[in-house]
């Protein structure tokens, strides 16, 4: 990997994401334990440097469904401090920000539920999707809108 690196430099780099809040979190994703997300998803790792799984869905049944809470802090993007991070490099910068719907349905219901939940289509079903996608639409509005270009 190192020779590859060498001869072909990375001409990519994610902006960090500069939150004037803190984003809740627990733990590392990578290290061996428990890890408990953003999102309050808790991850089994019992694997050095693999992301761990979610082995108790935070919504296991729909009646906790309220246990679902977006990451309001992941919308306080200091946008100067980015906007300063992409006027200090030549590469090309990728947004701090990774909305991955079909992820993040898997880690709030557990792959097991979601896959029932694709077949049956409980009307709970649309009403966690709708969530999870507002979120993620108000976090790429939070940085496309304000990012200025150099």
């Amino acid at each position: 990997m190192n020779q590859i690196e060498h001869r072909f430099p990375r001409d990519l780099v994610t902006s960090p994401s500069f939150y004037r809040q803190p984003v809740l979190t627990s733990g590392d994703p990578y290290e061996m334990g428990i890890y408990i997300d953003d999102w309050g998803c808790t991850f089994v790792n019992n694997q050095l440097g693999v992301h761990g799984e979610v082995k108790q869905p935070l919504v296991n049944t729909w009646e906790d469904l309220e246990k679902v809470h977006p990451p309001q802090a992941a919308l306080t993007v200091d946008i100067e401090q980015v906007n300063a991070f992409c006027r200090s490099t030549d590469q090309f910068v990728i947004a701090g920000a990774c909305p991955r719907p079909f992820e993040r349905l898997q880690f709030i219901r557990g792959s097991q539920n979601l896959f029932l939940d694709l077949a049956e289509k409980p009307g709970e079903l649309f009403t966690l999707l709708k969530r999870v996608h507002e979120f993620y639409l108000k976090e790429l509005e939070t940085w496309q809108k304000r990012i200025s270009i150099p």
